[in-house]
């Protein structure tokens, strides 16, 4: 699992990303109170980017791992309140606009749950 686990679970978390926002932007714009929004986003794309990075970023071939998912979600949402004020900061202090402040939080957020998940779901599991 080196380089192409990466370069793979960063192409299927793009996609999440995407996902994720898409619809936090269509139930925010509809009215939806932006915090219920942006966490039924969230779960969009948790759920997709563990799909499908366990399988092809990481190579796992066993049965759907219900464990392992709880894990990952778990995690995902500790870490939400930790990226959501770094992103309130950056917005905040006037460094980037809001959309600027969502992709650079994105870096140190992707690299945090691709270890962890990389630790999660490892060879042996395969």
């Amino acid at each position: 699992m080196g380089n192409s686990s990466f370069v793979r679970m960063a192409m299927i978390a793009g996609c999440g990303w995407l996902l994720d926002a898409s619809v936090y932007w269509f139930l925010a714009d509809a009215g939806l109170h932006v915090f219920i929004a942006n966490i039924i986003g969230n779960c969009v794309g948790i759920t997709f980017t563990f799909v499908l990075s366990s399988r092809h970023a990481f190579q796992y071939h066993g049965d759907f791992s219900f464990r392992h998912f709880i894990l990952y979600t778990a995690f995902a949402f500790a870490m939400m309140p930790i990226f959501s004020g770094l992103l309130s900061w950056i917005y905040h202090s006037g460094f980037s606009g809001l959309i600027g402040a969502k992709i650079i939080v994105t870096v140190p957020s992707f690299i945090v749950n691709y270890i962890f998940m990389r630790l999660l779901i490892n060879k042996k599991h395969a």
